[in-house]
C-alpha cells in the first residue's frame, strides 16, 4: 500500500488503497475503491435516498462497551468551547446557521458523531491491524465535515490503534464558516493528545 486515503462524510465512507501491480511488463499505480457505509447516529433523520437502518441491516451503533467523550474533549468543547446540550436542535439545514446555533449542535451532536466513529473505526483498525502497522502516513477527506465529530472520533481511533502512524493530512469541506471554525479549534487542541502530526487544509463553500 502506497496511500491511503479515508473519507468520512456524513453518511458514507469510502477508501481509496493506491498499489503496485505489473501490467505489460510494467509496474503501475492501480486504484482500488472500496465503500464503506457507515450509519451515522448524529442524524435523527432517514433521507428519502438514504435509509441508513435498511442499508446497514443494523439499528443500533457498534460499540466498545461504553463510549464516553475523553476528558480533554468534553471539557474543552462545553467549557472552553462553550457547547450547549439541547433535546433538538433547529432542522439540520446548517449552512446559514450562526456561532450560537453551531454550539448547539457541537453540545448535542457532536458526541454522538464521535462515538459512532469511534466504535465503528476502533474495531475496524482492530481486525485489519496487519494492513496498517507499517503506515506512517494517512489523508483524510471529509466532504460536509460539519464540526468534526466523525473526524475526530477517526482520529482517536487511529491514534489508539496504529502506533506507527507519523503524519495524518486532512482536506474539511464544508458549507458554514462556524463549523469549520470550531473544528479547527478542536484540531488544534487535539494535537496535545495526539503521537502523530496532523497538516490541515480547509475548504469554505458559500
Amino acid at each position: 500500500v502506497i496511500s491511503n486515503i479515508v473519507y468520512p462524510p456524513f453518511f458514507h465512507s469510502i477508501a481509496f488503497f493506491d498499489t503496485k501491480c505489473n501490467y505489460g511488463g510494467e509496474t503501475m499505480k492501480k486504484q482500488y475503491i472500496i465503500p464503506i457505509f457507515v450509519p451515522h447516529l448524529g442524524c435523527p433523520n432517514d433521507c428519502s435516498f438514504c435509509n441508513q437502518k435498511s442499508i446497514s441491516g443494523k439499528t443500533k451503533m457498534p460499540t466498545k462497551n461504553h463510549i464516553i467523550l475523553p476528558m480533554w474533549l468534553d471539557d474543552y468543547i462545553f467549557n472552553t468551547l462553550s457547547a450547549t446540550f439541547e433535546k433538538k436542535c433547529k432542522d439540520l439545514v446548517v449552512l446559514n446557521w450562526d456561532a450560537t446555533d453551531i454550539q448547539c449542535y457541537l453540545g448535542t451532536y457532536f458526541p454522538r458523531s464521535f462515538a459512532e466513529s469511534y466504535g465503528i473505526f476502533s474495531q475496524y483498525f482492530q481486525k485489519n491491524r496487519n494492513d496498517y502497522d507499517s503506515q506512517t502516513e494517512l489523508t483524510i477527506f471529509d466532504f460536509g465535515c460539519g464540526t468534526g465529530g466523525e473526524l475526530i472520533g477517526l482520529i482517536a481511533a487511529l491514534n489508539e490503534n496504529l502506533e506507527n502512524l507519523q503524519e495524518v493530512k486532512i482536506y474539511a469541506l464544508d458549507g458554514n464558516y462556524h463549523s469549520l471554525r470550531y473544528l479547527e479549534l478542536i484540531l488544534s487542541e487535539s494535537k496535545k493528545y495526539l503521537h502523530f502530526d496532523i497538516l490541515r487544509v480547509w475548504a469554505y463553500l458559500p
